[in-house]
């Protein structure tokens, strides 16, 4: 809870620190069994905030990809 608290809480502010990209693909490891639709939110948020060779860029992007599939979109 407390890491999706600072997430939330961050984006509210319309802050980007260094960090917010790593605790968003967390987030989204965290939350993929209990809450897809977040989890994905999570998810497509740090493939936003990174660039193309960061290294876990291509685990979002089938993560994005399977709970896209899971979610019916």
């Amino acid at each position: 809870p407390h890491l999706l608290a600072a997430v939330d809480l961050v984006e509210k502010r319309g802050e980007a620190p260094g960090w917010l990209a790593q605790a968003n693909f967390l987030l989204g490891e965290a939350l993929r069994g209990s809450n897809p639709e977040r989890a994905l939110k999570a998810f497509q948020r740090m493939v936003e905030l990174t660039t193309s060779n960061h290294a876990y860029r291509p685990d979002a992007e089938r993560a994005i990809e399977q709970l896209k599939q899971q979610l019916g979109q």
